[in-house]
């Protein structure tokens, strides 16, 4: 790289104002040369619940059962401010936490206080956390060959009670990293952050008859503390010729990927699409999902070393050129073309991709530079601050804005992927019974959970901060959260007109079919009021009885219950033509007709035989 050609077109595709200020290309080295003094990733892995109804207490039901679970590796967390295991107490270490975690919870509004710290006891929480400690290190291969032993220093399982769950994974490098004791750098962390975040093979490189999985590591291990390989020991996985069988002819709801194997073991006992192990087939087992593609969201830290490979200063961001900024904000693996994509296409990419408020400058001692992509967020720096402040801040506030900011992002694609299943399910079943009233109550439960969502869990601001405020802006920008909120908002409220619109439809045809019932009693009322009461009297003679002639009017009350039977036959066979849902709505109608119907049949009985004839004359000698 020369510095005339770097300035030539630096300054040919960002303003010179820019070029001058931000970068100097003749300082500028290959990846290869740039040493890492600290490096971290978190991996934050987002599960929708697919199956289980209603959504709370399956979420409940899973988290007591993996707490009642004594073989379980998952501890419950009952207090969230541990969600980071503290250091040993009465240490300097346990000091240390204690003062980042104070300024942690400092760090937020109050209502991002109650819902990330609230202690978690009898009541329902809003999410449950559960703990892992077993494993210590994970040792990856990537598909160049080179081999990164990584600490374990979070393992976490988060579920909410709305249906969705996050799997967290925090690998950072400890002293010498790579197997063959070599340093640290810049190329490896950008190959490492593309290949280890894979679920599964994205696409396979065909070489001749054979196949292997495209931009995924070689081989992954889980280690104890004594470095001994764990979770099942060492993992095959599924060769192409056997992924493609699978999911060509595999049924319907069971075309997915497989997962890869390391992350099958780690998961359990989660039962998730796509799992190879024993674990997938257990029965009543809630399902789990994926929310995005092979690619799980991530975060992460990387502090620079200087060239001697001390602490690094804000003069060894500069080193890094344009195109590996790019790489590492978009996750791409190592390489050695100026620009992983077209120069016009990147044009705005310090605008829109990077928050740079303390990106180094003239006379400047700070050196960071934040990053974001939607999928993945990364910090750069070197120095002091960013060793002993920075690090903590990446591993606890930021690590929580991320949190709040994907929890958002995959329970608004959880909520419109169950209102897609309700609208196929009724497409499938609309002419069973309780088809309609199944998907109503769907919707109208969904619809009633996003509002609780929406009003509870979901911020659009975490702190007062002006920097949280910014950092916590731009997450939400690269999630599309307001967007995506938009769009489920019309989603609900199409669904909602239907159902609302579809009983309209249906109080309507009630309407008429009791217009016609209405008729017939007018038919039946006229003859009464055109005779007047005085028929009952049978004359001007009372002492024939209040009925006058008792067989005459149970003839009457024949013919009464005869029409009123015909109206039931008739809204019976109207009801049986239509739709089965709109039986639901008649219910009444038939109670109310079908009493009618038995004190009609009573009344004629009753005349008949003489009954109320009878009673009436024991009535008048009790007065008498």
């Amino acid at each position: 790289m020369t510095g005339k050609t770097h300035q030539d077109w630096i300054k040919g595709q960002t303003s010179p104002h820019m070029a001058e200020a931000m970068y100097e290309p003749e300082k500028w080295r290959r990846a290869d040369q740039i040493a890492v003094r600290e490096f971290r990733e978190i991996l934050i892995w987002p599960l929708a619940l697919e199956s289980g109804d209603p959504v709370a207490a399956t979420i409940d039901h899973l988290a007591r059962s993996i707490e009642a679970d004594n073989a379980s590796p998952w501890r419950r967390i009952h207090d969230p401010m541990d969600h980071i295991e503290p250091a040993p107490a009465n240490t300097r270490e346990s000091l240390a936490d204690q003062a980042q975690l104070y300024a942690e919870f400092v760090y937020f509004h109050d209502f991002i206080q109650q819902f990330l710290y609230q202690k978690q006891g009898a009541a329902t929480p809003p999410f449950y956390l559960f703990q892992r400690n077993d494993i210590h290190h994970v040792l990856v291969t990537l598909s160049d060959g080179v081999s990164l032993r990584l600490d374990i220093e979070r393992l976490n399982l988060y579920l909410f009670s709305f249906g969705v769950a996050f799997v967290v994974i925090e690998a950072a490098s400890c002293g010498i990293p790579l197997q063959d004791g070599g340093k640290l750098t810049l190329d490896t962390v950008q190959t490492f952050m593309d290949e280890f975040r894979r679920a599964y093979a994205p696409f396979w490189f065909v070489n001749g008859e054979t196949a292997s999985a495209g931009y995924s590591p070689a081989r992954v291990a889980w280690l104890d503390g004594n470095g001994e390989e764990i979770l099942g020991g060492p993992h095959t996985e599924p060769s192409f010729d056997q992924e493609f069988d699978k999911i060509r002819h595999c049924k319907e709801k069971e075309r997915h990927p497989s997962l890869f194997s390391h992350w099958d073991r780690l998961l359990d006992p989660l039962c998730l699409k796509g799992m190879q192990g024993a674990n997938k087939h257990a029965k009543n087992a809630a399902v789990w999902r994926h929310i995005v593609d092979e690619r799980i969201p991530f975060m992460s830290y990387i502090s620079l070393a200087s060239v001697s490979g001390g602490e690094g200063s804000p003069e060894d961001l500069k080193r890094i050129s344009r195109g590996d900024w790019m790489r590492l904000c978009f996750a791409d693996r190592a390489g050695s073309d100026p620009l992983p994509y077209n120069p016009f296409f990147l044009r705005h990419f310090e605008t829109d991709q990077c928050y740079d408020r303390f990106f180094p400058h003239a006379g400047s001692q700070n050196a960071v530079r934040h990053m974001f992509s939607g999928y993945a967020y990364c910090a750069v720096g070197a120095g002091w601050f960013c060793d002993n402040h920075l690090n903590h801040h990446f591993r606890r506030h930021y690590f929580q804005m991320a949190l709040l900011a994907h929890m958002e992002f995959a329970a608004l694609l959880s909520f419109s992927s169950r209102i897609t299943r309700a609208v196929t399910a009724l497409q499938k079943n609309g002419d069973e019974k309780n088809a309609y009233e199944t998907f109503q109550n769907t919707i109208l439960g969904i619809e009633k959970e996003f509002l609780d969502f929406t009003h509870r869990y979901r911020f659009t601001a975490v702190s007062n901060q002006v920097q949280a405020i910014e950092l916590y802006g731009m997450w939400r920008k690269h999630l599309r959260l307001q967007d995506i909120s938009d769009d489920l908002s019309r989603e609900l409220k199409d669904a909602t007109d239907f159902i609302f619109a579809n009983d309209q439809d249906i109080q309507t045809k009630t309407g008429n079919y009791l217009n016609i019932v209405a008729t017939i009693g007018v038919a039946l009322g006229l003859p009464m009021a055109f005779l007047g009461m005085n028929i009952v009297t049978n004359g001007t003679d009372p002492t024939n009885g209040i009925i006058g002639d008792a067989s005459q009017w149970a003839s009457f009350f024949v013919v009464v219950l005869f029409f009123q039977l015909a109206a039931l036959l008739y809204l019976y066979w109207t009801v049986e033509n239509k739709q089965q849902r709109e039986r639901r709505t008649f219910r009444n109608l038939y109670v109310i007709l079908g009493i009618n119907a038995a004190i009609s049949a009573f009344l004629a009985v009753a005349l008949k035989l003489d009954w109320i004839a009878k009673i009436w004359g024991w009535i008048r000698n009790c007065f008498s």
